[in-house]
């Protein structure tokens, strides 16, 4: 993006959205943590949340601002929570073969990846086929996290739970 120069908020936004920035995982997992994501383009520097709030008051399109429906299968989730669940989950893929799990772990790296892409700092970034990952996976990988369960059982016992998770 450092060679594009910046000329709308909405312009900004869409080449985030569609950048290889947002394609690799360790940089949404980067993005998730930081308490500020800043994004250089050939003329500036400046803020994700300064670029949402400059499209939000600029934006000639209302529809292209509201959150994805299916997103509101984790509203009440707490950012605490989801920090935890995100914590635990790649050591768990990274702990358990794929030959155990019968399946591809690539499987579990996009449900880990639409994690990320659940932070509400991302949410006018998400794509309606990450949306509808985040809505098929998430409630059961909160189920199999929880509290009650996130120390009573070995990695290896979590992550086979989940193996039914469609994405």
């Amino acid at each position: 993006m450092s060679e594009h120069v910046f000329r709308t908020y909405e312009e900004a936004v869409i080449r985030i959205r569609y950048s290889s920035w947002k394609s690799r995982l360790w940089t949404l997992e980067v993005g998730f943590y930081a308490q500020r994501l800043v994004f250089r383009f050939h003329d500036t520097l400046i803020t994700l949340g300064e670029l949402l709030a400059g499209w939000k008051q600029s934006s000639t399109f209302p529809m292209l601002l509201k959150s994805h429906a299916n997103l509101k299968v984790l509203d009440g989730i707490k950012y605490s929570v989801l920090s935890k669940i995100l914590g635990a989950f790649p050591d768990d893929i990274r702990t358990v073969s794929s030959i155990e799990l019968h399946m591809d772990k690539k499987h579990f790296y996009t449900i880990l990846r639409a994690g990320y892409l659940r932070a509400e700092r991302f949410a006018l970034l998400t794509e309606e086929d990450e949306v509808q990952c985040i809505a098929a996976a998430w409630p059961k990988l909160i189920q199999v996290y929880s509290e009650a369960g996130m120390y009573a059982k070995d990695s290896g016992t979590r992550i086979k739970r989940l193996r039914f998770i469609s994405s």
